[in-house]
């Protein structure tokens, strides 16, 4: 009975422009058959890296090819593809809308002006009786106390 060795395979990767790959895997083997296992997996994993850059999957793969590839056997690849998504169909618009259109609103009547509390300001241009936050902002932008009505015409 042949007893359990620590196995360990390092790699590293040269991908140019001052960047290298580092991969490490370890395991226990009792023969060869658990060491081709542990080189499997170092493929599987070495196989997810550079799949967004095609330089870099480039350099990677060829590693594995030149260096993981066993004789007459298959690189193995895990490489997931890229879903693939139907194209998107086209509805035809219905002829009748699903909702039936409800009847316009009807236009409710504007609310009456309410009459101003009597603060003792009146519009200096017309003398209607004006609030005190009218009177203010007329003041600041007008220097003269004026109802909204004239402000907004003295303004254009």
């Amino acid at each position: 009975m042949s007893e359990k060795r620590k196995l360990s395979i390092g790699i590293t990767v040269n991908l140019e422009n001052y960047e290298n790959l580092k991969v490490e895997v370890e395991g226990e083997a009792k023969d060869g058959c658990d060491a081709d296992e542990l080189i499997e997996y170092l493929d599987s994993v070495l196989s997810r890296f550079g799949r967004n850059d095609p330089e870099t999957k480039k350099r990677i793969d060829n590693y594995r090819r030149r260096v993981l590839e066993n004789p007459g056997e298959p690189v193995i690849t895990n490489i997931v593809e890229e879903e693939t998504y139907p194209a998107p169909e086209i509805l035809q618009t219905p002829a009748e809308p699903a909702i039936p259109v409800s009847e316009p609103a009807q236009e409710k009547p504007l609310p009456e002006e309410k009459p101003v509390e009597n603060t003792g300001f009146t519009c200096s241009s017309c003398g209607r009786p004006i609030s005190k936050a009218e009177e203010q902002l007329s003041q600041i932008f007008m220097g003269r106390s004026l109802c909204k009505k004239c402000l907004e015409e003295m303004q254009k």
